[in-house]
């Protein structure tokens, strides 16, 4: 698995699994995995263009579920005691 492949597929996890079994998730795994082996620059280019207007449709359906920020988890628990 090459790096571009890699990216996407943590993305897609960050999606969640609508996101990750979406037949528009099995396409941006399909195009990274060929930006990864493309071996001319227009065919990496190209592959590279779809697979952000990808991504780009996947986030507006799939919005990535924000980390856990330390300090929001510190005021949480704040909150929790009543301070």
């Amino acid at each position: 698995m090459g790096p571009v492949e890699q990216a996407v597929r943590d993305e897609l996890a960050s999606m969640g699994d609508e996101a990750t079994g979406s037949a528009l998730g099995a396409s941006a795994v399909d195009l990274a995995r060929r930006q990864d082996e493309a071996h001319l620059p227009n065919q990496a280019a190209q592959c590279a263009k779809e697979l952000r207007e990808t991504l780009r449709v996947l986030v507006e359906r799939f919005p990535p579920v924000p980390k856990a920020d330390p300090v929001d988890e510190l005021r949480a628990r704040r909150e929790e005691r009543g301070a």
